[in-house]
C-alpha cells in the first residue's frame, strides 16, 4: 500500500414532545389517550371507541362487544406504521464529502498530503471522493520519503504528523492507521469496535 523511497534518506459528527394536537383524521390524539381517570381507572375501550366517530362509522357492522378487539388492532397498526417510518431508506442518505489533506509536523520538518482526483474540479464538488494518493515529504531536503494510496479502505478525514516522522491517519469509519517514517504501516485501530 505504501512505497518507501530509500534513495532519499533522512535523520529523521431537542427531543420532541408528544403531539398534543392529534394526528391524521380518524386517529386518536394523545390528549384523548390521556383523558381524566374515573374511579381510579382509565376509560374503558368501549367508551374510547365511542369517542371516535370516524373509526366507528367505518365499521358499522361492529358491535360494542368487539370494540376492544378493534381498538387493539387499530393501535397495533398505528404502532407498526410508526416503526416502519423509523427504518432508514436510500432516500435518507446524505452525501459525504472528503477534502484533500495537507498536514505538517509541529516543527515543520515533515508534511503528509492526501489528494483525490475527484477534488481537482474546484467549481463542481463531487461527493464521496475516493482514490486518495498519499505523499510524505521531508521539507528540509524537499525529498519525498514515501508514497501510498487509500486502497480499498475508507477515505481519510484527518491526519497527524509527529516530529519523529510518524503519521496517524483517521478514516471516514473512524479508523486510525499508524505509519512510520519509511511508509510501513504498524497497525490499524477501529475506534468504535476497539474502544466501545
Amino acid at each position: 500500500m505504501y512505497r518507501h523511497h530509500p534513495q532519499h534518506s533522512t535523520n529523521r459528527g431537542e427531543e420532541g414532545g408528544d403531539n398534543q394536537e392529534g394526528a391524521v383524521h380518524g386517529t386518536p390524539s394523545m390528549a384523548s389517550e390521556r383523558a381524566p381517570r374515573k374511579a381510579g381507572k382509565w376509560r374503558s375501550a368501549s367508551t374510547f371507541y365511542l369517542s371516535l366517530p370516524h373509526f366507528r362509522d367505518c365499521h358499522p357492522a361492529h358491535s360494542l362487544s368487539s370494540s376492544a378487539v378493534d381498538m387493539n388492532s387499530f393501535i397495533a397498526a398505528v404502532i407498526f406504521t410508526g416503526l416502519l417510518s423509523l427504518i432508514p431508506g436510500p432516500a435518507l442518505a446524505t452525501d459525504r464529502f472528503y477534502s484533500d489533506i495537507s498536514i505538517e509536523s509541529p516543527s515543520k520538518h515533515y508534511r503528509f498530503e492526501a489528494k483525490s482526483p475527484d477534488n481537482r474540479n474546484k467549481s463542481e464538488q463531487i461527493p464521496f471522493q475516493s482514490s486518495f494518493a498519499y505523499t510524505f515529504t521531508d521539507l528540509n531536503t524537499k525529498k519525498i520519503l514515501w508514497t501510498g494510496s487509500q486502497g480499498k479502505g475508507m477515505p481519510p478525514v484527518d491526519a497527524f504528523v509527529s516530529d519523529a516522522g510518524w503519521t496517524v491517519i483517521r478514516t471516514g469509519w473512524d479508523e486510525l492507521i499508524a505509519i512510520d517514517l519509511t511508509g510501513k504501516e504498524h497497525g490499524k485501530l477501529a475506534f468504535h469496535q476497539e474502544v466501545f
